[in-house]
């Protein structure tokens, strides 16, 4: 039964470790594990770099009570947190937008959140890319006097300019 149990904390840690996210424990309000993932995530080179620091010092200061209630509201219910976007603050104070969402968990027989964490910087940057693209090629056709139009493969209508509009509407 020890050797079973040895080998499941062992399969469970492997799993812990090498996720392509980052996790990590918050105890009373501070770091108490974290995997690799969660080193790189908050620019650490070193577990000591993280365990016994608050994480409010890691959360960006726009976000730090949405967080703090979210804890509150998840311990008193015991029940996990729905997926959200915020930004939080690598060591280093370069900010970064995350998905994150926690659980708690009772380990070592205390009481502690697990949070799970993916950078989404990049797919927040290119969301904006295509957001601005898609503004300046609106104000492209809308400014422009000639009629433009683009239709799907079954001939259906699915953008107009302006001058399409007062020609044909």
């Amino acid at each position: 039964v020890e050797q079973e149990l040895r080998e499941s904390e062992e399969r469970y840690r492997a799993l812990v470790e090498l996720s392509p996210d980052a996790i990590f424990l918050n105890h009373e309000g501070g770091f108490f594990f974290v995997n690799s993932a969660a080193l790189e995530l908050f620019g650490a080179t070193s577990p000591d770099q993280l365990i016994g620091k608050p994480i409010q010092d890691v959360i960006h200061p726009d976000y730090r009570q949405l967080v703090a209630e979210r804890i509150r509201r998840m311990m008193e219910r015991g029940t996990k947190t729905p997926l959200i976007e915020q930004k939080n603050l690598r060591l280093d104070g370069t900010e970064f937008d995350v998905e994150v969402t926690a659980a708690p968990l009772i380990y070592q027989g205390k009481p502690m959140v697990q949070v799970v964490a993916r950078d989404i910087t990049e797919r927040k940057r290119s969301e904006r890319a295509l957001r601005e693209s898609e503004e300046r090629l609106q104000a492209i056709m809308d400014n422009s006097t000639a009629v433009i139009f683009l239709k799907d493969t079954h001939g259906r209508y699915i953008l107009v300019n302006r001058e399409y509009e007062k020609l044909f509407h």
